[in-house]
């Protein structure tokens, strides 16, 4: 009968004297990220956070897909509820698409300030600029028209000019044909002159004889 094998233990020179404190874990890194002030916030925000928090202004573009420009100015006009809170860099508006809940306190900030109301100013503005909009038209509607009238009145002269130059034309015409007339016939012999040339050349023939 076979005798069942024992385990070989194997023993090394080595020792690990010493080496504890290397290899001992430093929990007091552990424990600081424990700590509250050092935890990383979560990223998921349910929607009873967001009621109460609001939207930031780039969230309320997203939400109401509308440009952030669009936005501010909606809320400054009272379309879009909001109200001003301390941000990290000071001041930044937080808006409730359902409405601004009630009880909800408004934050001592610099600028003081509160539950944003309709501008008028911003609306008296656009009418200031819908006005002079309207005026720079009409003045340009004025200064068109001019222009056309006084291009029909240039067009109508410059016809009677183009008109009056034709008619002097066909008049010097005419006149340079009258004097060539009476130049031909200056250089021409008249009867009388042939009679009188006949007859001394018949006296000469007559006196020579």
């Amino acid at each position: 009968m076979q005798q069942p094998a024992q385990a070989v233990v194997k023993t090394s020179d080595l020792s690990l004297n010493g080496l504890d404190e290397v290899f001992d874990v430093d929990t007091t890194l552990s424990d600081d990220l424990d700590q509250a002030s050092t935890r990383v916030p979560e990223a998921d925000i349910t929607v009873e956070d967001k009621s109460i928090s609001g939207l930031t202004i780039k969230e309320a573009s997203a939400h109401y897909a509308l440009a952030v420009a669009t936005v501010r100015l909606k809320i400054k006009l009272g379309e879009i509820p909001a109200i001003k809170v301390s941000g990290a860099k000071g001041p930044e508006w937080r808006v409730y698409p359902d409405g601004i809940p009630q009880g909800l306190d408004q934050p001592d900030i610099t600028d003081g300030a509160s539950v944003c109301q309709p501008d008028d100013r911003v609306a008296e503005d656009y009418q200031i600029s819908d006005s002079r909009l309207a005026q720079g038209f009409h003045l340009a509607n004025i200064n068109v028209a001019s222009l056309i009238e006084a291009n029909q009145q240039l067009t109508s002269k410059l016809e009677s000019v183009v008109y009056r130059n034709g008619y002097l034309q066909a008049q010097l015409e005419a006149e340079r044909q009258q004097i060539k007339l009476l130049t031909d016939q200056l250089h021409k012999p008249t009867p009388a002159v042939k009679e009188n040339w006949w007859a001394r050349l018949g006296a000469w023939f007559i006196g020579r004889g």
